[in-house]
C-alpha cells in the first residue's frame, strides 16, 4: 500500500516537473516571438510600410460614422478590429472623454500619425506572438507535446513571418485565425465532434475576412480533415456529414461578419475582387514550368533559409508518410492543394502563402519528431536543429537593431528641406512611404478638400480634419503619377487613391513639370529605375542631367531604407 502511494507521488512529482518544464520552454518561445517581432517593428521606427496607411486610414475613417470601406483591395475584418482598438485607445487616452474630445483625438492623428501606427503594430506583435501558443496546442492535439513545441519554435523564428510581424498589416491576425483553424481541424480530425468542425469553418472564414488568400488557400482544410478522418469513404453519410456542411456555412457566415459590405456593396465588391484576381493572374507573367519549383521553394522560405526549410518539409512529408499515414493525409493534402492554388498567382510572394504555414510547421515538426524517435535518439540532433533554426532569426534581429540605430535618410532630408527650401515652393515627390514627411500648405489642403468633397472621396474627411486642426505646412506637394502596373497594385484602387492627391504625369515629358510649376524634385531609390524599358527612365535621366543636385542622404550599410536626393528644377 505504501509502495503504491510512493509510486503515485513520484508520478505526480514527475508530471508537475514536466508541466513546469513545458511552461518554461513555451514562455521562452513566446518571449522570443515577441522580441523578434518588436525588433522588426523598431526597424520601421519613424516611417511606415507602403501597405500600412491603407488599413489605418480606413479604420480611422470609420470613426466618422461611415463603416463602408469604399474599396475592397483587402477584406475588412482587420480594419474593423483596428477601429475597435483605436476606440479603446481613445477611451484610455482621453480619460473616458473627460480630458480630451474626439476632435482632439483626430488632431492627434493629424499631428502625430505615427502614434497610431505604433498602436496597430503593437497589436500585430501581440497577435502574431499568440500564434505560437495556438500552434503548440495544435501540435499537442495532433500528435505529442514535442511536436507542438517544435512547431511553435518554427513559427516564432520564421524570418519571413518576423518581417511582417511588426507591421500594422492584417498578416498576423490572419495567421492567428489560420492557426486556430489548424488547431480545431486537429481536434476534429482526432475526435470528430460537430462543434470542432463548426469552429474550424468559423476560424477559416474569419481568416479569409482578414486576407483573401487565406480563403483561397486554406478553405480545403475542413474538406481534407473530414475525409482523411473517414478514410476517404465516399457515401451519403460522409459527403453530407452535418459537421462538414455546417463548417462551410460557418466559413461563409464568418467571412460576411468580417466583411459585411461584400453583401451591402455587392457590385463594388465583385468589381474589386475581379480587379484583384486579374492583377494576381496577369500582372507578371512567368514561365509556367518553373512555378511548381518556385512554389516549393517559396513554401520552404516560410520555415527558414531554403536549404533548411526544404529539408524539414521533405523530411516531414517522407517520414509521416512512412510512419503515420493519417497525419500525412491531414497535413499534406491541404498544404499541397493550397500550394497548387498559390501557384496560380504569377506573383506568389512568400507571405501570400502564410495561411498554410501552420500546417507546414506542424508537418516539419511531426516529421522531425518521428525521425528522432525512430533513428536519431541522441539529444545532440535536437540541439543542432535548435541552433540551425535560431541562427537566421538572430541575424534578422541584429539587422533590425542596426537599422533602428542608423540615421534615417527621410528624417535628415526633412530637416534639410525645411531649413533650405523657401516657403511656398512646389515639391514633386514619389511614393509617400519613401518620402520625407512634409505637411501641405493650408491653401493646397483647402483645394484638395474641395476637390475630394465634390467627388465624394473619403479622403475629404482627412483634409477637413487638417483644416479644423489648423495644419499649415510650408510647401505644396505633388506626386509622381504611376500606373497600377508600375505600383504592382489593383487598377481601380490606384486610380481611386490618386484622386485624393495632386498628381504630375512625369512620363508625359519635362514640360509637365514646368506646367505644374514644380520647383524641386525629391527622388528616392524606391522610385528610381535605371532600366531603359521603364516608362520613367527618360524622366529620371533628364532629372539627373538637367536638375541641380542640392543634397543627397544615403542609407547606411545593410539598410533597406531608400537614399533621398533633392534636385532644383530650372524653369528657364
Amino acid at each position: 500500500m505504501s509502495i503504491n502511494i510512493i509510486k503515485r507521488n513520484q508520478s505526480q512529482i514527475h508530471d508537475f516537473l514536466s508541466h513546469r518544464s513545458t511552461f518554461l520552454i513555451m514562455t521562452l518561445i513566446f518571449l522570443a516571438a515577441v522580441g523578434l517581432r518588436l525588433a522588426s517593428s523598431l526597424s520601421l521606427y519613424g516611417r511606415y510600410h507602403p501597405d500600412e496607411p491603407h488599413h489605418i486610414n480606413i479604420a480611422l475613417n470609420f470613426g466618422t460614422g461611415d463603416l463602408n470601406p469604399h474599396v475592397f483591395k483587402y477584406p475588412t475584418f482587420w480594419m474593423y478590429f483596428l477601429f475597435f482598438i483605436y476606440g479603446c485607445t481613445y477611451l484610455i487616452w482621453s480619460g473616458f472623454g473627460l480630458l480630451h474630445s474626439v476632435a482632439d483625438f483626430a488632431c492627434l492623428f493629424i499631428n502625430n500619425p505615427l502614434f497610431f501606427y505604433y498602436v496597430a503594430r503593437a497589436v500585430s506583435i501581440l497577435v502574431g506572438s499568440l500564434c505560437v501558443i495556438v500552434i503548440y496546442k495544435a501540435g499537442k492535439e495532433l500528435s505529442i507535446e514535442r511536436v507542438g513545441m517544435w512547431a511553435a519554435l518554427i513559427v516564432a523564428v520564421s524570418p519571413e513571418i518576423i518581417i511582417y510581424g511588426g507591421t500594422a498589416k492584417p498578416d498576423m491576425l490572419m495567421l492567428l485565425f489560420c492557426s486556430f483553424g489548424w488547431f480545431f481541424g486537429a481536434k476534429y480530425f482526432r475526435g470528430g465532434k460537430f462543434r470542432d468542425g463548426l469552429a474550424t469553418g468559423l476560424c477559416l472564414g474569419f481568416a479569409a475576412s482578414t486576407q483573401y488568400t487565406a480563403g483561397l488557400l486554406l478553405s480545403p482544410l475542413l474538406f481534407f480533415t473530414h475525409f482523411s478522418r473517414q478514410q476517404w469513404k465516399l457515401n451519403r453519410s460522409t459527403i453530407f456529414a452535418p459537421a462538414l456542411l455546417v463548417g462551410y456555412i460557418g466559413l461563409g457566415f464568418a467571412f460576411i461578419m468580417g466583411t459585411p459590405f461584400a453583401l451591402l456593396e455587392q457590385a463594388t465588391f465583385v468589381r474589386d475582387l475581379k480587379d484583384l484576381l486579374e492583377f494576381g493572374t496577369g500582372i507578371m507573367q512567368e514561365n509556367p514550368q518553373a512555378r511548381g519549383l518556385k512554389i516549393l521553394l517559396s513554401m520552404s522560405g516560410l520555415v527558414g533559409p531554403i536549404p533548411l526549410g526544404l529539408g524539414l518539409i521533405l523530411i516531414g512529408a517522407i517520414v509521416t508518410f512512412k510512419y503515420d499515414r493519417r497525419i500525412f493525409q491531414f497535413l499534406v493534402f491541404p498544404i499541397t492543394l493550397g500550394g497548387i492554388l498559390w501557384s496560380r498567382q504569377t506573383w506568389p510572394e512568400i507571405r501570400y502563402g502564410a495561411s498554410i504555414f501552420p500546417g507546414i510547421a506542424l508537418l516539419s515538426a511531426s516529421g522531425w519528431c518521428l525521425l528522432q524517435d525512430k533513428f536519431l535518439r541522441s539529444k545532440w540532433f535536437s540541439g543542432i536543429l535548435l541552433v540551425v533554426l535560431i541562427i537566421p532569426a538572430s541575424f534578422k534581429f541584429l539587422f533590425f537593431i542596426n537599422v533602428w540605430r542608423s540615421p534615417d535618410p527621410n528624417k535628415l532630408a526633412k530637416i534639410w528641406i525645411e531649413t533650405h527650401i523657401p516657403v511656398g515652393s512646389r515639391l514633386l515627390v514619389d511614393q509617400t512611404h519613401a518620402t520625407p514627411p512634409l505637411a501641405m500648405s493650408q491653401t493646397q489642403i483647402q483645394r484638395l478638400y474641395e476637390k475630394t468633397s465634390k467627388l465624394g472621396h473619403p479622403r475629404a474627411n482627412y483634409f477637413k480634419t487638417q483644416l479644423e486642426c489648423g495644419v499649415n505646412g510650408k510647401y505644396e506637394i505633388f506626386q509622381i503619377q504611376r500606373s497600377y502596373l508600375n505600383l504592382l497594385s489593383m487598377k481601380r484602387h490606384v486610380e481611386w487613391s490618386q484622386l485624393g492627391y495632386e498628381m504630375v504625369d512625369a512620363r508625359g515629358g519635362w514640360n509637365n513639370l514646368i506646367d505644374a510649376g514644380i520647383d524641386y524634385v525629391i527622388e528616392s531609390d524606391f522610385g528610381y529605375n535605371s532600366s531603359t524599358a521603364n516608362p520613367f527612365f527618360p524622366f529620371f535621366k533628364r532629372l539627373r542631367e538637367e536638375g541641380r543636385l542640392l543634397a543627397a542622404f544615403e542609407s547606411s550599410y545593410l539598410d533597406e531604407r531608400p537614399a533621398i536626393r533633392i534636385y532644383k528644377i530650372s524653369h528657364s
